[in-house]
């Protein structure tokens, strides 16, 4: 570290010097510059420089998942898990019906968290995700066309508890409005698609009634182990330290095996806070 010397300081000490001091003084101080100058930068080297833009970027990372993961915890019990489905154009008739699966899992990506789905023989869409919409209780649809092509719809949960996804964009004969609900339980996903026609009116396009794999269809929802990263249902075990949890999907567990120890403490986080509120009744 080195002073700073102020032309007022310096003029001061002039004054009353004879002139082999005042030589003296400025040799001094020319030596003093140069070693300053010849000096190596001392600080932040570009390897430290590095490491913090990477902490950065992570914690980044971490905030936008659990913003993203807090959302859309309210909604993941109605479509995680792998599903097995009949569509139908009209209701109480096979004609023209197909099946198709439907896997729905947690994904998480350094733009935060969405539940995304791939539909085997989707007739609508083969892929897609529902992520967090720009204001609390709002969500985004994106499905993705077997030829590429991606469609958004927004929506809400309304008050009987279905997603309603809608747009104005919508091409002819492609859904302007996409309606998901739940029944028995939670072991039967009801999607709705309908085209749109005139200022507000909607006709049905087809509606495919999936079952959840691995459930007992009409005996209510199952019950078991918590998912240790969204607190789901949890059907994959995974192991830390030689200790067994679960989670709910394939995409938490890809984000429990990428940092454990912070999923585990962000669960044990969580589950004092239920107990805390439990104490308080």
């Amino acid at each position: 570290m080195f002073r700073r010397i102020s032309p007022s300081w310096t003029l001061s000490r002039f004054k009353g010097t004879s002139s082999g001091s005042k030589a003296s003084l400025i040799g001094c101080l020319a030596f003093a510059a140069t070693a300053v100058i010849l000096l190596p930068t001392e600080g932040i080297t570009s390897q430290d420089r590095t490491a913090q833009d990477a902490r950065t970027q992570d914690a980044g990372k971490t905030a936008e998942q659990d913003a993203g993961k807090t959302t859309l915890e309210k909604i993941q019990d109605m479509v995680i898990g792998d599903w097995r489905g009949v569509g139908q154009p009209r209701r109480g008739s096979s004609r023209g019906s197909w099946i198709e699966k439907t896997a729905w899992s947690w994904k998480f990506t350094d733009k935060g968290a969405s539940l995304a789905f791939t539909s085997e023989d989707g007739k609508f869409y083969t892929s897609g995700t529902i992520r967090p919409g720009d204001a609390a209780g709002k969500y985004l649809f994106v499905g993705v066309t077997a030829d590429g092509k991606q469609e958004t719809l927004s929506g809400a949960r309304n008050e009987e508890g279905m997603l309603v996804f809608s747009t104005d964009k919508a091409e002819q004969e492609r859904p302007a409005r996409i309606t998901l609900r739940n029944v028995a339980g939670g072991d039967r996903l009801l999607i709705l698609f309908e085209r749109k026609f005139g200022e507000d009116r909607y006709a049905r396009l087809a509606e495919i009634g999936y079952t959840r794999q691995g459930s007992g269809f009409g005996q209510g929802a199952s019950t078991g182990p918590e998912c240790v990263v969204t607190g789901g249902l949890g059907t994959i075990q995974v192991e830390h330290n030689g200790k067994e949890y679960f989670v709910c999907c394939s995409g938490c567990r890809d984000l429990f095996n990428e940092d454990p120890e912070r999923i585990l403490a962000e669960y044990a986080k969580r589950k004092k806070k239920a107990q805390d509120k439990i104490k308080q009744k």
